[in-house]
């Protein structure tokens, strides 16, 4: 990218600034947290559910033979 990371601080500044300035933003931002919380509380309920990371007893695939 060129002029990195100026063309990514003007963007998120830009980004930033069309959600503040929008009617009722705190509310849309308030949606956007709770479907955040939602998703990862089910993430988090599917991978103890299904014994895999984080709550999985086994290592990922990649790493079973790195250690021998």
């Amino acid at each position: 990218m060129w002029f990195y990371p100026l063309p990514a601080l003007i963007a998120s500044i830009g980004f930033s600034y069309i959600l503040i300035v929008r009617v009722n933003a705190l509310k849309e931002i308030r949606y956007a947290g709770v479907v955040l919380i939602l998703g990862i509380a089910i993430y988090l309920v599917r991978s103890w559910w299904l014994d895999e990371w984080p709550f999985g007893t086994d290592a990922p695939p990649a790493l079973e033979g790195a250690s021998r």
